[in-house]
């Protein structure tokens, strides 16, 4: 549970805008994501069932097909 002074620099800071420095910092983690953050943001999406992308699923929409996923890592983790 947030403290009250967190939930009050909190709310200054979202009545006043968001500092510039505080948003260079997350652009700049963001940036500097190490790499194998993407594989492992991948590997979650199958944990989470979402194995197919957009344009797959669109293709399979388009001709009449149910997406065709079987969520066999999630319930084993």
């Amino acid at each position: 549970m947030m403290s009250n002074s967190t939930k009050d620099s909190l709310s200054d800071n979202l009545a006043n805008g968001l500092p510039l420095e505080t948003f260079t910092n997350w652009l700049q983690e963001i940036e500097n994501q190490p790499a194998w953050r993407s594989a492992a943001d991948r590997q979650m999406e199958y944990v989470d069932g979402n194995q197919l992308d957009a344009e797959v699923l669109q293709k399979q929409k388009a001709l009449g097909m149910p997406p065709a996923i079987e969520p066999l890592i999630g319930p084993v983790i």
